[in-house]
């Protein structure tokens, strides 16, 4: 019964990551299509919310790691590449938001 609970967590929060994170994905999307004026708005927009769609990913893989390990001991060899570029996005993606704020955003 408990690894049903952790595959239906794994799951849940996969689906979350998804939906949330299109959301930035769908403003940064507008924001280049956007008015100058505009795009401050928006980039100040997702930098309220992006860092808590990242917490999915994570609930997932720990929750992988305890509930299902046997499970992890064979998804985990397979994407430790897309994995790194994962997180080296999800680094510069903050800091080029900070940046931006920091540096007064678009002009």
């Amino acid at each position: 019964m408990l690894e049903y609970a952790s595959y239906a967590l794994v799951l849940f929060s996969l689906a979350m990551y998804v939906v949330l994170d299109g959301y930035d994905l769908g403003v940064g999307m507008l924001n280049l299509a956007a008015r100058p004026e505009r795009r401050r708005e928006y980039s100040e927009i997702v930098a309220t919310a992006w860092e808590a769609n990242e917490s999915w990913i994570i609930l997932a893989g720990v929750v992988l790691w305890a509930g299902l390990p046997g499970a992890y001991a064979v998804v985990l060899p397979s994407v430790y590449l897309p994995l790194i570029g994962m997180l080296i996005a999800v680094i510069l993606r903050g800091l080029g938001l900070e940046m931006q704020s920091a540096a007064g955003g678009y002009r």
